[in-house]
């Protein structure tokens, strides 16, 4: 609700500083879409769970579905939603090898199914 309220009293330079330093993330924690203006809304975006990427892909982190250990496990090694994760191998099982702000980072299968990625 605080939010909500903010957006209405921001101004326009602010919100755009902030963007920029949050790294100008195209959804947010929801995974909905982040309109660029009030003008133009955006498309929706299309969310697919991480062991569904391709090897190479660089993804943005969405949203995090996972129980509070795995999540805090997720959030350790960078993967928070808005983050940038790049997919450097997958393994037959769905889990992936991952390039995150902290390094590299292997995910299980199960964990993969819990993080939400657009890109």
């Amino acid at each position: 609700a605080v939010a909500c309220e903010f957006e209405h009293i921001t101004p326009s330079e602010v919100a755009e500083q902030l963007a920029h330093f949050l790294g100008d993330p195209s959804v947010g924690p929801q995974g909905k879409p982040i309109p660029a203006d009030d003008r133009s809304p955006s498309q929706p975006v299309a969310l697919h769970a991480l062991g569904e990427s391709l090897v190479g892909a660089t993804l943005e982190v969405v949203r995090l579905t996972a129980d509070p250990a795995s999540r805090s496990f997720l959030e350790g090694e960078g993967i928070v939603a808005g983050a940038q994760v790049k997919v450097l191998a997958l393994a037959d099982d769905g889990g992936c090898l991952l390039e995150t702000t902290h390094g590299q980072v292997h995910v299980s299968a199960a964990l993969a199914q819990a993080v939400s990625v657009a890109g």
